[in-house]
């Protein structure tokens, strides 16, 4: 019996460590995205909506409007420009709504996760709260240490694009899981419309989603020999508005913009192979993604006989689902024409990508399980051992490489309240311009760029778009850099 306690007490110490751990990394974020600044976008959005601080009912009509403009005239995204334009700090409280919208949106995506992440592997383990904490840990690890992704974690306009969206997403999928289990009208509801107006973000978002509940409807097929009813509307719904969103006037206005060649079907399939495999490359050689890997196959081992779920339409959604990063980077290359990953684009094909190897790898361990003697796994686990120990000596990942460790460092040396001051500034020297001059701002005035942010865009050529609108906003004729 004291064996027990003290096993017993040791896993209540662990799991109170992991979750300290993750609220370090999530609180990490959040802390930080709050001192986001506008930049870019939220200044070109915000003149075009073109009503500010009006009552409310006259300006959601205005954030309708836009979110139609912008479809027919430049991107489909019809729900992220409908909410990028209710929330628009530019066009209401400015620095002040900034922070608690940016406080707002990183919760969202992280709660959401975490509930998505906690049904998922509550459908695969029912028992162990301490695995599945472990392997949420890792999770959020990867998508906080890896890469800072500034143009979601710290961008307005980069946020509601991207992580808004997947955030209702990963709610949707969540209430699918739980409607598979057993029927509940409010599941069904609630996955139809979120997962509707989350088809309505970034054209990434809108691939991930169906895939993904295109996987979900094989998973039950091969499980149940039949599709749900359910599961069929809510793809509707779904596939609905990915075709309201894909097929946007606005889009087609764009491409042109950006290539007037026309769309190139062969080569954006290749782009989107290519980008894959670019950032697989770059986890390959920038993180420790092959030791996490590791610890997954371990864990999937782990738990492999304590699982009762259907194991063959598991294995045969797992090895789909590595595919899910290649539809998430089509329409990057559809829409660009080329090979350019942006830093809000990266975000979601490394989310693709993490989810899809790392759930590959769990699988695998399940089956290694469930195919292998107790003394055969027992060696199989001993070497995984040691292929850990061998990949946590010779990769390049290092403790200073925690990008929140980094982050940390910075805002307890003041260096982003710093920054967040001296823009405060900048705008000031904005406000202050005489109207309708041309004002020349020098760089002593401009905060030099810092790691692990969103930096403030300025050029020195008056005529560039984000001189441009920041000189309409602020009344003036024109806004220069001045020249080194």
């Amino acid at each position: 019996m004291k064996k027990i306690g003290i096993n017993t007490s040791k896993k209540d110490l662990i799991f109170a460590a992991l979750i300290l751990c993750n609220v370090y990394m999530i609180l990490t974020i959040v802390r930080v995205g709050s001192y986001t600044i506008l930049n870019a976008d939220d200044f070109s959005h915000g003149v075009e909506i073109g009503v500010y601080r009006t009552d409310f009912f006259s300006y959601l009509i205005a954030s309708f409007k836009y979110a139609y403009k912008e479809y027919t005239g430049w991107q489909g995204t019809y729900f992220s420009m409908f909410f990028q334009a209710l929330l628009s700090p530019v066009n209401n409280y400015g620095l002040t709504q900034l922070k608690y919208t940016m406080i707002f949106m990183n919760l969202l995506f992280f709660g959401s996760l975490l509930l998505f992440l906690k049904t998922a592997l509550k459908a695969l383990n029912r028992q162990n709260r301490l695995i599945r904490l472990t392997v949420i840990t890792l999770v959020i690890f990867a998508l906080t240490n890896y890469n800072p992704y500034q143009e979601v974690y710290y961008w307005y306009s980069g946020a509601v694009s991207y992580s808004v969206p997947l955030s209702l997403l990963l709610i949707g999928f969540s209430l699918i899981l739980k409607m598979n289990e057993q029927f509940k009208p409010g599941c069904f509801i609630g996955a139809s419309v979120l997962g509707f107006l989350a088809m309505g973000g970034s054209l990434t978002v809108t691939a991930l989603g169906c895939y993904g509940l295109l996987l979900m409807i094989l998973y039950s097929f091969i499980r149940e020999k039949k599709v749900m009813k359910s599961d069929l509307i809510v793809f509707g719904i779904w596939f609905t508005g990915a075709l309201i969103n894909a097929l946007a006037p606005g889009n087609f206005v764009r491409h042109g913009v950006i290539d007037d060649t026309g769309l190139h079907l062969r080569d954006s399939i290749y782009d989107a192979i290519y980008m894959m495999d670019i950032r697989l490359q770059w986890f390959i050689n920038n993180t420790n993604i092959a030791w996490v890997l590791l610890v997954f196959i371990i864990i999937g081992i782990y738990i492999g006989k304590k699982t009762d779920f259907n194991h063959k339409s598991y294995y045969i959604c797992s090895i789909l689902g590595i595919a899910a990063p290649v539809f998430v980077a089509f329409p990057i290359g559809m829409g660009y024409s080329a090979q350019y990953i942006p830093n809000r684009c990266a975000f979601l094909i490394d989310f693709s990508i993490l989810l899809s190897f790392l759930n590959l790898f769990f699988a695998s361990g399940i089956y290694i399980s469930e195919r292998q003697e107790e003394t055969n796994r027992k060696t199989v686990i001993t070497f995984l051992f040691v292929m850990l120990s061998v990949t946590w000596m010779y990769d390049n990942y290092r403790l200073k490489s925690v990008v929140v460790l980094n982050i940390n460092k910075q805002f307890e040396d003041g260096i982003y309240q710093n920054y967040y001051d001296r823009m405060i500034d900048v705008y000031h020297i904005f406000e202050e311009g005489e109207k309708g001059t041309d004002l020349v701002m020098k760089r002593k005035d401009i905060p030099e760029d810092i790691e692990y942010f969103n930096n403030f865009t300025l050029s020195e050529n008056p005529d560039h778009w984000v001189n441009t609108y920041i000189a309409e906003y602020y009344g003036l004729n024109s806004v220069i850099l001045e020249k080194e």
